[in-house]
């Protein structure tokens, strides 16, 4: 808590609880101007975005993993320093993924994730699930 205090005074909190509920995140950003927040969460071991933000070109993007203990019913927001270094271990490239913010899904070269971006920040936050080989193999579409 030390290194956040000389940086209370920066942030505007009126009127927000905490620990701050999802459904809060976009008061946070009007609250904000500077700050964009994106939260994802874990489900299976495969990472799901929760709440993507829509102010990709604000000064600070925020990653956060929700962490949650249902059997308690608390929750903890963990700082995510590098999405491509939580994400990128589905894949077999090595090296650095660039990852989709609305997808989470990732790619070898920086310029298709560019392409890419127009296309799928006009969805919901997804996730893609693939059907277990000899279990009903069949590939659904399925907003988060």
């Amino acid at each position: 808590m030390r290194h956040y205090r000389p940086h209370l005074s920066e942030l505007v909190t009126t009127g927000l609880t905490f620990p701050l509920p999802l459904k809060d995140i976009a008061k946070y950003e009007c609250l904000n101007e500077n700050i964009a927040v994106n939260v994802m969460t874990f489900d299976e071991r495969q990472p799901i975005p929760l709440y993507v933000t829509p102010h990709r070109q604000r000064k600070h993007l925020i990653n956060l993993l929700l962490l949650t203990d249902d059997e308690r019913d608390v929750h903890h927001y963990v700082l995510v320093r590098d999405l491509s270094r939580l994400v990128s271990g589905r894949t077999k490239h090595v090296g650095k993924a660039f990852v989709c913010e609305y997808c989470l899904h990732c790619f070898r070269r920086e310029h298709t994730l560019t392409e890419h971006i127009p296309n799928c920040s006009t969805h919901l936050p997804q996730t893609v699930t693939y059907p277990v080989a000899g279990k009903d193999a069949v590939l659904h579409y399925k907003p988060t």
